[in-house]
């Protein structure tokens, strides 16, 4: 577990189970009760690329996603790929330890992919937890 998520589970505790976030000057409506708060499964997929910028993808329209790893070879800088087919939507997940992530996937109970600026790439407590740097989403059947 990274660090900082270490220092908001402290704070979540301190305030008796209110998020850090929710006293948050900048907390805002795209802040989520994670699923595992309430005791269920996601019913959704929550993508968030910016405080203002957010979907969610219901699991029952996802069709599938496919992992295409970085070419370290080709430069240190590379980003990993997860491409997600849902009923009326396509998103592109690109960061790093990106592979991380296609387990809770297959397995339809990732609650939320959150971005983060690329200059936290390298920050994560043991370097093998999934940094998704840029989400794009596409509605399908729109030009």
């Amino acid at each position: 577990m990274s660090s900082l998520r270490k220092a908001f589970d402290k704070l979540e505790h301190e305030n008796g189970g209110t998020p850090a976030s929710a006293n948050s000057p900048t907390s805002n409506t795209l802040m989520p009760t994670p699923a595992a708060a309430t005791g269920n499964d996601p019913r959704c997929l929550r993508l968030v690329a910016s405080g203002t910028r957010a979907w969610e993808l219901a699991w029952t329209g996802f069709y599938g996603a496919a992992f295409t790893a970085a070419d370290a070879c080709a430069d240190a800088d590379a980003l990993d790929c997860v491409e997600l087919s849902f009923a009326h939507f396509e998103a592109v997940l690109r960061g790093k330890n990106l592979a991380v992530l296609m387990g809770k996937l297959h397995a339809m109970n990732l609650p939320e992919v959150r971005a983060v600026d690329k200059k936290f790439l390298g920050v994560s407590g043991n370097g093998a937890e999934p940094a998704v740097v840029s989400i794009e989403v596409k509605k399908l059947g729109t030009s």
